[in-house]
């Protein structure tokens, strides 16, 4: 039979029928010696030091397992596939976490699973911050799925770095980073902000293209004012009403004094009902009432905030003589 002739079929099932009548061997070996057949090759390399015939039939075995691929010839995949794991059988967790790879690795969703995901701004933080003068505010940046990748501040106006991570690269200790660890918000915290703060600031991602969230800061400076016409006029036994109105405060004043004649009255007993409350998102209400004013409660009244610059009024007291067509005003 000239090479040209050479049936390949017929070179893979001789050998596979040799295979086989050597493996029915070494079974019916491996029962003579009570042991199970997947126990064989140990009990074959045991027998070795003691029987050259069966250390022989090993070598064999070997020898045509390791030059099968180079005489063209191999059996089927399946009982090869069948042949080698009866001779090396795997444990069923292994099997177990094959199938599940199989089955895993053929769904629709498995490749969306293994891609790494990218780094993504929350979109519940406010863009647009506005906080008074001196009040300590936050510019909040929370990112998802940060991996590896670090979280800074940038001052746009002058393009300064701010913070990187949890570390400070300015020297203004007002600006830090307020980031605690294991959480996703990435707060930059400023202190004690002045009108010069105000601007817009980033918060930047180093990823692969770099991401980017603005803050637009806005800093107010509260203002107090008493209502009323000034100078104001009441008469003898009247009462005393006086209305201090702190607008462009997003946080009510922690207190607010009140001064006559340079005297603060908050503690005064005689000084009158004072009271203190927030009257809208950015302004607050401070009155001062005094009842049977007399004239020795005219004079200078200031309104003095703690988060703005204190204002003034003065308070006269009209005097009616009688059978007088015009009063006088009195003042002490």
């Amino acid at each position: 039979m000239s090479d040209k002739e050479w049936n390949v079929d017929d070179c893979n099932s001789s050998v596979w029928h040799f295979l086989s009548g050597i493996w029915a061997y070494l079974r019916q070996l491996g029962e003579l010696f009570q042991v199970r057949y997947r126990e064989i090759p140990r009990t074959v390399c045991s027998l070795a030091g003691r029987n050259h015939r069966s250390l022989d039939l090993l070598g064999i075995l070997w020898i045509l397992f390791c030059l099968q691929p180079l005489l063209g010839c191999r059996a089927t995949e399946t009982s090869w596939n069948s042949w080698y794991d009866d001779l090396f059988p795997k444990p069923l967790s292994w099997q177990t976490r094959t199938k599940r790879w199989e089955s895993s690795s053929h769904s629709t969703g498995y490749w969306s699973f293994v891609q790494p995901v990218s780094p993504s701004f929350d979109k519940t933080p406010a863009k647009n911050v506005t906080t008074q003068l001196g009040q300590t505010v936050y510019l909040h940046c929370v990112v998802n799925n940060l991996g590896d990748k670090t979280v800074s501040w940038i001052r746009r106006r002058d393009l300064h770095l701010l913070t990187v991570g949890t570390e400070t690269y300015i020297n203004d200790d007002r600006f830090s980073s307020a980031h605690i660890e294991g959480g996703q918000d990435w707060p930059l915290k400023i202190k004690y902000p002045q009108t010069t703060d105000a601007g817009t600031y980033e918060c930047q991602v180093s990823s692969d293209p770099k991401i980017t969230f603005l803050v637009q800061l806005n800093i107010v400076v509260p203002k107090a004012e008493i209502l009323g016409p000034h100078p104001m006029y009441v008469k003898i036994g009247s009462s005393i009403n006086l209305t201090c109105v702190i607008s462009e405060s997003p946080e009510p004043p922690m207190f607010v004094f009140w001064y006559h004649n340079k005297r603060m009255i908050n503690y005064d007993k005689e000084g009158g009902e004072i009271s203190l409350q927030k009257a809208s998102d950015d302004s607050a209400i401070s009155t001062l009432y005094i009842t049977n004013a007399q004239p020795t409660d005219s004079g200078n009244y200031t309104c003095g905030p703690s988060n703005a610059e204190a204002t003034s009024i003065s308070v006269f007291f009209l005097h009616v003589l009688s059978g007088a067509q015009f009063g006088s005003i009195i003042e002490l």
